[in-house]
């Protein structure tokens, strides 16, 4: 099985093949991660995952179960006013210090 993105919704890139012979998946529910970077950056981009052929009716059941896109970059970079916050919070603690 294949997941793909696409920006234009016609032409799709393979991120990555889920094959059992590679041992990437063997039976179990496991979490896989992948990185949305460079050309997959677009608010047109549509994923898909598609099974290109079987092993017959007894193999090759797939399931996906929760499937989250999120920006790894905003939740590491604070807020500017977050951190001006912080700095005068420091600021009053050292002048209330120095003030005794």
């Amino acid at each position: 099985m294949d997941f793909s993105y696409s920006v234009d919704g016609t032409n799709y890139t393979t991120i990555f093949t889920f094959n059992p012979s590679n041992n990437n998946y063997n039976g179990s529910w496991q979490q896989f991660s992948f990185d949305i970077n460079g050309a997959m950056l677009s608010s047109s981009t549509c994923f898909k995952w598609q099974q290109r052929d079987n092993s017959g009716s007894s193999y090759d059941h797939w399931a996906i179960d929760n499937v989250a896109i999120t920006s790894a970059a905003s939740a590491q970079v604070p807020e500017p006013t977050s951190l001006a916050i912080l700095a005068l919070g420091i600021l009053g603690f050292t002048a209330r210090r120095f003030k005794k």
